[in-house]
């Protein structure tokens, strides 16, 4: 097409409408979420112990067949006193639901023996912004 074929005057609102059609779809799109917690046991904010090792939360997102996805897994250091922030690549996790896990040598802290990756059937619920959650070791 030549330039012939349009009309003067007419790019300004073509491309009005294309910058704010582009800001509708972005500003609704779902918002990312972020994600920080602890541990307890028992109700009580559970600690790890001396000598442990590194300990990792582990969160893989639930595909559309219900099944952990493995290209959708987020980890966080968890630190001596069980708190952990989940970090992904961007900053910030897709909303959705997530299947826990501790990533350790589940000898030195037998209380994860059941959260292992494979074993754990500990789910998460994430929603856009920020999420506080508090994982409970006593429900096996």
């Amino acid at each position: 097409m030549t330039a012939s074929h349009f009309r003067p005057g007419t790019e300004m609102p073509r491309l009005l409408f294309a910058i704010i059609l582009c800001s509708f779809v972005v500003g609704c799109a779902t918002k990312p979420a972020t994600l920080k917690g602890s541990f307890s046991l028992n109700g009580k904010p559970f600690a790890i112990p001396k000598g442990a090792g590194q300990v990792f939360a582990m969160f893989q997102g639930m595909g559309t067949d219900g099944k952990p996805d493995i290209f959708k897994t987020y980890t966080g250091v968890v630190n001596a006193d069980g708190t952990f922030e989940v970090q992904s690549s961007a900053g910030e996790l897709p909303p959705g639901s997530y299947l826990w896990s501790i990533d350790c040598d589940a000898v030195k802290v037998p209380e994860f023996a059941a959260f292992t990756h494979g074993k754990s059937k500990g789910k998460v619920e994430v929603k856009s912004g920020p999420n506080v959650v508090v994982l409970d070791l006593s429900a096996k």
